[in-house]
């Protein structure tokens, strides 16, 4: 009952920011997946990594991206090498981001030590460790930033 209450909690938030960010095309599905475009994802990236603000809007309470970004090593629900998921996010030990992943390697990686969203939307995943070339790619764009 515990679990069935947390996931309604969470399809509750997802649509209050669908609402609050005026997502152009957007739709949850019955297998608790968002259906929406690039730029959509990026803006969800960007709103957990702004603390849950929308310019001044405070969409998602702060301590709630806080629990569900950071690295905990509480109760974690599945681990895969220096990640683990929580709260429907992969959170990145080693790089110091996170990710959602959906159907089709679709990413939304943010990258907190670059203020950085990076989105890949596509149909397969070609091969790739996307979460490793996206977290790679974070990471090099930041070594520029610094130079």
């Amino acid at each position: 009952m515990r679990k069935i209450i947390r996931v309604l909690a969470i399809i509750l938030i997802l649509l209050a920011i669908i609402a609050a960010l005026g997502y152009v095309w957007a739709a949850l599905s019955t297998d608790n997946s968002l259906t929406a475009r690039a730029i959509d994802f990026a803006k969800l990236g960007w709103l957990f990594l702004n603390g849950g603000k929308n310019g001044n809007q405070q969409v998602i309470p702060a301590a709630w991206v806080e629990e569900a970004t950071r690295a905990d090593d509480g109760e974690v629900l599945v681990e895969q090498g220096s990640q683990k998921y929580q709260h429907y996010w992969w959170i990145d030990h080693e790089k110091g981001g996170y990710n959602a992943e959906g159907n089709f390697c679709q990413f939304i990686y943010v990258y907190p030590p670059a203020d950085l969203v990076l989105v890949r939307h596509g149909n397969e995943c070609g091969g790739a460790y996307w979460t490793g070339l996206l977290g790679d790619i974070a990471q090099a764009v930041e070594a520029e930033l610094d130079k």
